[in-house]
């Protein structure tokens, strides 16, 4: 009978031992150390004419599995007056951490080159301007281009609204079900924040976050904003303590 895993290439002993105790479909830690080596053994017989360098890793691994299956076969009394060296079922247990650490190592590779593959399908637009043209440029610093204004009065404004927006919320129309407005993007928002203004033009910033409907909206219109005053596109000015906070387009 042809074995499943004969077409499979491996990348080492723990990645055949993971192979078969998944294949087995049984706990890592509960390695059946007697019918895993049998079919590891059988599968190293499959390999063939591979480079000593490569087979002498799955030799080991074979080596040990016999080894712990041996120890585990003896009574237990022999096995105590054998040598003084681990039992059976620490052996077996040292294997299952060795076992469970490549698993975890592989997860989180194979984790990373899924990120790489994603990445692969975007393209970045390379520097046009040529170089140290932007040195002489100053950079816009955000505690100016706010003011005097902190972030916590940005953020104190933002909140009582929110608060607003749970109170107009109708008790009984609220466990109605209805369409959802298609969520927008940080990026998307600053668009539409520079699209309703130009240099020079003032807008209220509460009425610009008391304008989105949904919650999640004035959130992400929130971080809009502060993005923009972050790359010295608009400008939060309040006149005096409780006057409200007037966002102007740079």
């Amino acid at each position: 009978m042809e074995l499943s895993y004969k077409l499979e290439i491996f990348e080492g002993p723990l990645d055949l031992l993971l192979h078969l105790v998944e294949k087995n479909k049984v706990d890592i830690s509960e390695i059946p150390i007697a019918l895993v080596a049998g079919q590891y053994l059988e599968h190293v017989r499959e390999m063939g004419d591979c480079p000593m360098e490569v087979m002498s890793g799955f030799l080991e691994m074979a080596a040990t599995l016999i080894y712990i299956k041996t120890k585990m076969l003896l009574p237990r009394h022999r096995e105590q007056e054998g040598e003084a060296g681990l039992s059976a079922e620490e052996e077996k247990d040292a294997l299952v951490a060795r076992l469970l650490e490549y698993k975890k190592f592989k997860t989180l590779a194979k984790e990373l080159a899924d990120m790489q593959e994603a990445g692969g399908r975007h393209f970045y637009k390379s520097p046009s301007l040529p170089a140290g043209l932007l040195d002489d440029i100053p950079r816009p610093d955000p505690q100016e281009l706010l003011a005097g204004l902190a972030f916590a009065d940005l953020y104190k404004v933002f909140c009582s609204l929110l608060r607003q927006s749970d109170d107009r919320v109708d008790p009984v129309r609220s466990g109605f079900g209805k369409i959802r407005k298609e969520s927008h993007t940080v990026h998307e928002k600053m668009e539409e924040l520079l699209a309703g203004g130009k240099r020079g033009v003032k807008r209220s910033f509460r009425e610009i976050l008391a304008a989105e409907p949904e919650r999640m909206g004035m959130i992400v219109l929130f971080l809009a904003v502060l993005e923009l005053v972050k790359g010295g596109r608009i400008q939060a000015r309040q006149s005096d303590a409780f006057d409200d906070i007037l966002i102007e387009y740079l």
